[in-house]
């Protein structure tokens, strides 16, 4: 399976962020042309087929590769980084990553675990709606928007890097 911990536990503690979005998370048909589409072009990246290295390669470079060969093929894809904590209203880290999101055309949004290629589910409380930061600054600490989950959703790995969010 994919590993999840991988982007480096938060440091200090900043103000929680100003604003968040509700994000639509998509039921997009997994037979659609659109996902078939989707998918021939993870499969087509290879990147799913590279090797984990906790050092060298890992979540966000996983991250950062396909959010850029999707761009590349005219997707709206963007960088997604998550930080889960343990049970309800628990500060403590389980685990920290880094995935891609895609913007569908009819506005919806369906993240993608870019170990795997496979599409998962952010939305954490089960609603529907996946509440992240986004194209915020990164705060430091226990700010959750989505049940007891930090999610920031970047343009890119280097707006994410800009935005003073963990990157190893």
């Amino acid at each position: 399976g994919a590993v999840q911990e991988c982007i480096p536990n938060d440091i200090g503690v900043d103000p929680a962020p100003s604003n968040r979005s509700a994000l639509n998370q998509s039921t997009v048909a997994m037979n659609s042309s659109f996902m078939a589409n989707l998918t021939n072009a993870i499969n087509m990246s290879n990147i799913t087929s590279r090797v984990y290295n906790a050092t060298i390669y890992d979540c966000d470079d996983f991250a950062d590769d396909l959010e850029r060969w999707l761009q590349g093929l005219g997707y709206n894809a963007t960088y997604t980084q998550y930080i889960k904590y343990l049970g309800v209203n628990s500060s403590t880290v389980d685990y920290a990553h880094a995935v891609i999101d895609v913007h569908l055309p009819g506005g919806g949004i369906i993240w993608i675990e870019p170990q795997t290629g496979k599409v998962i589910n952010l939305d954490f409380d089960g609603d529907g709606r996946v509440g992240a930061n986004v194209n915020q600054p990164y705060k430091n600490g226990h700010h959750p928007t989505d049940d007891n989950a930090k999610i920031y959703v970047y343009e890119s790995a280097a707006a994410a890097a800009a935005n003073g969010a963990p990157r190893d």
